[in-house]
């Protein structure tokens, strides 16, 4: 009897090495040849015998529902065959104790989960990783305390098992809607991953976006977990008022986002460290690329990369930080229209890509002014000579709001492409100025 690994990524590999350590015997298929290795367990979901696969261990990024069900998927189905993820295997580790989180939300998933490492260090060592970072068995290579997961809602469907101590989720918009025939079946999926608590977990959700309000109040009515709301604005007192105004203090300081922030420190909390000491580590973490990353101070503009932002949720969060904005924007849109974009702090804006027509029609409406560009370089270089003309401090911000490959393979190559167009912009300045 056989595993069978589909998939063979990131997470796959990782699968597969696992399989290998544990001298289990296994089938894998990959659909791009490139990553099938050369072994004669690789074969294709028609070329296996279904009656002797123990389980599908099915790669987060393949479908098996909506909108069409991967091959592999539609015969573990009509075979009766579990599908899991490599999360499961990891759960399923004896050895495995390490207090466990889990983070989950359309945005700000990567910079929760990195900053509750930075934090959960004062307790321990800790993991971090899944759908960030390093595969999620990469959490046995060593005797951590924590581990902190990323966890999407693709990996959240095939998920089985619960091994979670805690789990946050701190938003949810429509984004991979098409994933799940409508926003429904990604709330869903998003809601499970209370489902992977273990026995007296602890819930805890940011109750800022509506569904994430009523997730709240569902689990608190439905279930015997530890549920623990919290928003942005402190609204109903969730966290006592010298906390939440140190809070926002420290998210001001650091520059966090304080769904990010409130989540980590109700994480730390919890595991019983003081405020001071969450304080004081949050101070020295270092954040991530292209999620509001500042590439650089020039003269009096600022630059910074929020690739990352790959819909209007997620670009207003830093649309509503910075004043003086010279914005980048555009790309694929993920909604219909723009007009839910915060514009209040947008001085001019270059705009760019597929999405830029319908940017357009926001920009009028709301008497902003802009600049269509044909590039992400062209826009930049415009962004920062009009910038320099202004007397207050400017920010040149790409924070696009929509998807990259149009003109891209994916939001890190679109931020390494404007790093690279800043660094242009600052050496030819330097060269001007010293010639």
């Amino acid at each position: 009897m056989f595993p069978y690994v589909v998939g063979l990524g990131i997470s796959g590999r990782s699968v597969m090495q696992y399989l290998q350590q544990q001298k289990i015997s296994f089938y894998c298929w990959d659909d791009n040849a490139q990553n099938r290795p050369d072994i004669e367990e690789c074969r294709s979901p028609n070329d296996v015998n279904w009656l002797n696969i123990t389980h599908l261990i099915l790669s987060p990024g393949i479908s098996h529902t909506w909108p069409k069900p991967h091959l592999a998927a539609l015969k573990a189905k009509q075979h009766l065959i579990s599908i899991i993820s490599d999360v499961d295997l990891l759960w399923a580790e004896p050895s495995v104790s390490a207090y466990t989180v889990g983070v989950t939300g359309t945005n700000g998933k990567s910079t929760t989960a990195a900053l509750m490492q930075h934090v959960l260090r004062l307790n321990g060592e800790t993991f971090v990783g899944g759908n960030f970072g390093p595969p999620a068995l990469k959490a046995l290579e060593a005797p951590y305390k924590n581990v902190v997961l990323e966890l999407s809602s693709f990996q959240l469907d095939i998920t089985k098992s619960a091994g979670l101590d805690a789990a946050v989720l701190l938003n949810i918009t429509t984004d991979h809607i098409e994933r799940y025939g409508g926003l429904p079946g990604y709330v869903a999926s998003k809601l499970s991953i209370f489902s992977k608590l273990k026995p007296g977990g602890t819930a805890i959700i940011c109750t800022d976006s509506l569904p994430c309000g009523e997730i709240f109040s569902y689990l608190q009515m439905h279930t015997d977990l530890q549920v623990i709301g919290y928003s942005s604005d402190n609204r109903a007192n969730e966290i006592d008022t010298n906390t939440y105004t140190k809070l926002c203090e420290l998210a001001n300081t650091a520059t966090l986002n304080k769904q990010n922030l409130i989540g980590a420190y109700l994480v730390a909390h919890h595991k019983g460290i003081p405020f001071k000491q969450f304080e004081e580590q949050v101070l020295t973490y270092q954040g991530l690329a292209h999620r509001q990353e500042v590439v650089c101070t020039h003269k009096n503009v600022t630059f910074i990369n929020d690739s990352k932002a790959t819909n209007i949720v997620a670009a207003n969060a830093a649309l509503c930080k910075y004043n003086n904005l010279f914005w980048l924007g555009g790309g694929v849109a993920k909604e219909p229209s723009f007009d839910e974009l915060e514009t209040n702090n947008i001085t001019k804006a270059y705009i760019f890509g597929e999405a830029a027509s319908l940017i357009e029609k926001t920009l009028v409406q709301k008497s902003i002014p802009y600049r269509r560009c044909r590039t992400l370089d062209e826009a930049t270089q415009w962004a920062y000579e009009d910038a320099l003309k202004s007397e207050a401090p400017a920010t040149v911000l790409l924070s696009p709001a929509c998807a990259s490959y149009d003109q891209f393979q994916h939001f890190v190559e679109r931020g390494n492409v404007f790093k690279a167009a800043v660094k242009q912009i600052v050496m030819h300045t330097k060269e001007a100025t010293h010639g």
